[in-house]
């Protein structure tokens, strides 16, 4: 079975976002960037991640990692996300070992975010 697309080594990762292995894997280490099987990531994640941190660089109370990716994921959609866009959202989430739960509750809080 091949590995997905969106499975990537920090390497690969780093010369897509003009970023060092290394801060890629402190990400991880932050709890930021959760690892796949294989020592890879998710580029999908990081994408969205970034996108967030981008974002909320400005924002005394930052907001934790998957309502980070929540964020960008949200900055993505040209209109509110419908449930095929949240189905989508949570498989982000489940396929780098989180919950569908995980994916609302952070999905919520940056649409109230955003709201304020």
């Amino acid at each position: 079975m091949s590995e997905p697309l969106y499975a990537m080594t920090a390497t690969e990762l780093g010369d897509i976002f003009n970023l060092s292995a290394r801060r890629v894997t402190q990400m991880h280490e932050e709890g930021a960037l959760p690892r796949l099987e294989r020592n890879k990531y998710d580029c999908g994640w990081l994408t969205y991640l970034l996108a967030g941190r981008k974002i909320t660089q400005r924002a005394t109370r930052k907001p934790d990692a998957g309502q980070t990716v929540a964020i960008g994921w949200l900055s993505s959609l040209a209109k509110e996300p419908g449930d095929p866009d949240l189905e989508a959202f949570s498989n982000l989430f489940l396929r780098n070992g989180l919950t569908r739960a995980a994916a609302m509750m952070a999905a919520g809080a940056a649409q109230a975010r955003r709201a304020a």
